[in-house]
């Protein structure tokens, strides 16, 4: 990958003697840290010439839901032939402006990790083994492929049993969803969510709660963590306090007039919901010094 201040480029080897077709949606794969919801990473497939020349293959757009997590998007599907000695390089940018409108709130994101597949009309281990078999679908945690999706077994040739007349039935797993379910507090050093699951199936997730101090431009993360629960149960999450978080209310209670709460924005990234919940709040804070 070579990186600048504001993208990052991750290029495959020039292709071979006979070039490959692409043929399909590029697919991207890649843990993803982000400290906000509002951000974006735009990606565009490049093909490369041996001159330099640029040409665009495909695009896309996509806004993480904040906090850690794998990415799985796909480009748009492109018919395209990368001739030899051509690299296909995959540019992720902060916006594609005029293409795609930019986040007015957008944040650093980290990217890693990261898987780029391109679905070729190609046999697999032609082009000296470049063109390898189709790959198992990635699934994030709390999802599932939709049935008429799932990846068929392959049928051969020359005989063998007939497939069956009637397939099985897919099993179905159910996802909950998780949501706030009381007041926020805060000890010293630890931060407590109450969530409930609903829905009948196990929830799951992220959240976090920052908050915006007077004279600065940037928000300080109080606390951040993760959560699973079962399914129809109310549970109190704990996490610890950030090192900017401790520091925070010790320097609050150290005050003669210490505050009873601290208002702030709220974020729960469930994996059951289909955008993240974001809210402002007042966490609870200990009292006494």
């Amino acid at each position: 990958a070579v990186a600048s201040e504001h993208s990052v480029e991750y290029g495959l080897e020039p292709a071979p003697a006979g070039g490959f077709t692409l043929m399909g949606s590029p697919t991207i794969i890649a843990d993803v840290e982000s400290p906000s919801p509002n951000s974006e990473i735009a990606a565009r497939l490049l093909d490369v010439s041996p001159e330099g020349t640029e040409r665009l293959v495909a695009r896309g757009v996509y806004r993480p839901t904040g906090g850690s997590r794998q990415m799985i998007f796909q480009l748009h599907p492109q018919a395209y032939h990368f001739e030899a000695g051509h690299e296909a390089v995959l540019e992720l940018l902060p916006s594609d402006f005029p293409y795609g409108r930019f986040s007015n709130l957008q944040a650093n994101v980290t990217v890693s990790n990261l898987e780029l597949r391109l679905p070729v009309m190609d046999p697999p281990g032609s082009l000296g083994g470049l063109v390898q078999a189709p790959q198992a679908k990635v699934v994030p945690g709390g999802y599932q492929v939709a049935a008429e999706f799932e990846t068929k077994p392959s049928g051969g040739s020359g005989g063998g049993s007939p497939p069956p007349a009637t397939p099985p039935a897919p099993v179905v797993k159910k996802i909950g969803t998780g949501t706030l379910a009381g007041k926020l507090t805060a000890t010293r050093r630890k931060f407590s969510v109450p969530l409930q699951c609903r829905g009948g199936g196990a929830c799951s997730g992220r959240f976090s709660f920052t908050i915006k101090q007077k004279g600065s431009k940037k928000r300080t993360t109080l606390a951040n963590g993760s959560y699973s629960i079962d399914a129809d149960r109310n549970v109190t999450v704990r996490a610890p306090l950030t090192k900017a978080g401790k520091n925070l209310i010790k320097n609050l209670l150290a005050g003669s007039n210490s505050p009873k709460s601290l208002d702030g924005r709220f974020v729960l990234n469930d994996s059951g919901g289909p955008t993240s919940q974001t809210s402002n709040r007042a966490v609870q804070l200990p009292r006494g010094r």
